[in-house]
């Protein structure tokens, strides 16, 4: 058992993992249906004073700021074949993908849908001034928590005619700072 305020070992991790499978294996049995119906990627990341840590199964990815250079703390991961990837339901043994890494001062994950427009694969690197002028307001803001007028503003931009016109795959971006 861990004391209150440890970090997650890597068998935490895989045993919330197991719980979460099983749970969606018992849903999927009560509606008859196959648990891949339930597909989806993951990305979780903690962060704290002296480490962050980051858990990743599939697409998307996980960005981090430390001493203001960004970098890739978990690069998508794609299937097989184009337009395919890994899931929290594949198999009896996800893929599933964990670091650490030093303290950040500013965190970002997103789905698959933003990734070619903020990732460079073929240097396999961040696009830093696309992470810079959306964490900045985030920086700035007094909200704590989510700030709802940054968010609306954030909803806006990945819903315009510009981001639309370059992918139309799902849009999610989670922007954070240590304060």
């Amino acid at each position: 058992m861990r004391s209150r305020g440890a970090w997650p070992s890597d068998d935490d991790l895989w045993a919330w993992l197991d719980e979460a499978r099983d749970a969606i294996g018992a849903v999927a049995a009560r509606r008859e249906v196959e648990r891949r119906e339930f597909a989806s990627t993951l990305i979780a990341c903690f962060a704290g004073a002296e480490e962050t840590l980051v858990a990743h199964i599939g697409d998307g990815a996980c960005v981090v700021r430390t001493e203001g250079q960004w970098a890739a703390a978990s690069w998508p991961e794609s299937g097989e074949y184009a337009s395919t990837t890994y899931f929290v339901t594949d198999g009896d043994l996800p893929r599933l993908r964990v670091s650490r890494h030093k303290a950040t001062d500013a965190i970002a994950l997103f789905t698959d849908g933003i990734e070619r427009l903020v990732l460079d694969f073929s240097q396999q690197s961040v696009h830093a001034p696309f992470f810079d002028r959306f964490i900045k307001p985030v920086a700035e803001s007094s909200a704590k928590g989510r700030d709802a007028v940054l968010s609306s503003a954030l909803h806006d931009y990945l819903a315009s005619a510009s981001v639309i016109d370059r992918t139309d795959d799902d849009k999610s971006l989670i922007l954070a700072v240590r304060r």
